[in-house]
């Protein structure tokens, strides 16, 4: 994978309209070689996660360390791909 071990976590849910411009931003990322991981809210591993990482509303993306600390993030609207990139 590229980078220096930080993960990009996408918070989605059955059913979000919204969450469409987050999923192509992972299938952008993953075409990359970075890391993705995605975590749907609707299944109870996927809202643990959401909890841990304060996540309130979808689509999330968030940017954690190889620690699973965040280092950025984006609630509620999801960054460009240049704009996650800087922080990668």
């Amino acid at each position: 994978m590229t980078g220096n071990g930080n993960t990009v976590k996408i918070f989605l849910k059955d059913g979000c309209g919204r969450c469409a411009r987050a999923k192509d931003l992972a299938k952008q990322l993953e075409g990359e070689n970075f890391a993705v991981e995605y975590h749907n809210t609707s299944e109870v591993k996927g809202l643990t996660e959401a909890v841990v990482f304060e996540v309130m509303t979808l689509p999330s993306v968030i940017i954690a360390n190889s620690e699973n600390k965040e280092l950025k993030g984006w609630r509620g609207k999801p960054p460009t791909l240049e704009e996650i990139k800087t922080h990668l």
